[in-house]
């Protein structure tokens, strides 16, 4: 796994956290973004030991997942 691959899932978190904030409504077009800022929560406080399998498990299947979604959400 890339060592900076955890960063880059807690700038995901980070923003996707944001957008909850000022735009309420397409963030609850995101399927489990809960889950999404909650993982990054826990890779940016270390508030448990990570198991590096779930993070690349995140980052190969549901990044690109949501990154398709975002084009299209900024399609519209």
């Amino acid at each position: 796994m890339p060592a900076q691959l955890p960063r880059q899932l807690e700038i995901v978190g980070e923003a996707l956290n944001n957008l909850r904030r000022v735009d309420a409504a397409t963030a609850a077009s995101i399927p489990e973004i809960q889950r999404i800022v909650g993982l990054c929560n826990v890779l940016a406080h270390g508030y448990a030991v990570v198991d590096d399998n779930v993070v690349w498990a995140a980052a190969t299947s549901r990044v690109p997942e949501l990154s398709d979604l975002v084009d299209r959400l900024l399609a519209e």
